[in-house]
């Protein structure tokens, strides 16, 4: 999965309340995610992103590879192109030359 300056404010927190309830289950969860937000955004979406992304750390979910970065000089509109560029390399790496 490749999440570009998600809104994880949106609807009162609901997927901090989504992942806490699955962390509840104990069950591995087997995913690769790239988390991009632009070092221009507001401080609440860079807030929220680095939050998240150290809840889901913290919890060492079995399977689970999360990745993360904040963008230099990208705003929310202007973040996408880099961030899904960089989530495509980050997320399915060239395989090594022979």
């Amino acid at each position: 999965m490749i999440l570009v300056s998600p809104a994880l404010y949106w609807d009162d927190q609901v997927m901090f309340k989504e992942e806490a309830t699955f962390a509840t289950a104990k069950r591995p969860l087997r995913a690769d995610v790239f988390i991009a937000v632009g070092s221009l955004e507001s401080t609440s979406m860079q807030d929220y992103a680095k939050h998240f992304v150290s809840v889901v750390t913290e919890r060492k979910y079995n399977g689970l590879t999360l990745r993360s970065t904040v963008l230099e000089n990208e705003t929310h509109t202007s973040v996408f192109p880099g961030a899904f560029a960089r989530g495509l390399r980050t997320l399915f790496p060239k395989p090594a030359e022979k």
